[in-house]
């Protein structure tokens, strides 16, 4: 079963907050699917790999609610001077 917008954001704000903790040099323990992880300054990379991972995949679940399941755009290919 697909994930929720509200399930992807609400796992954001778990790992947004672990990235502040992290960056002010304090730890922070959050829940997984494997239990719980501690997470420290030394995981700053990983967590930035997730958090662009889950924003990505909540991009991706918003634009097929908004039916536009494609993420594309039309160029303006208009030949007058002044567009």
């Amino acid at each position: 079963m697909p994930r929720t917008a509200g399930d992807i954001q609400t796992e954001l704000d778990v790992w947004y907050a672990a990235r502040t903790a992290a960056a002010a040099g304090q730890s922070i323990t959050i829940a997984t699917s494997a239990g719980s992880r501690t997470i420290t300054h030394h995981d700053l990379t990983e967590i930035s790999k997730v958090i662009t991972q889950l924003e990505r995949e909540l991009a991706s679940v918003d634009a097929s609610l908004e039916g536009n399941p494609h993420n594309f755009s039309l160029g303006n290919f208009n030949h007058d001077e002044n567009p």
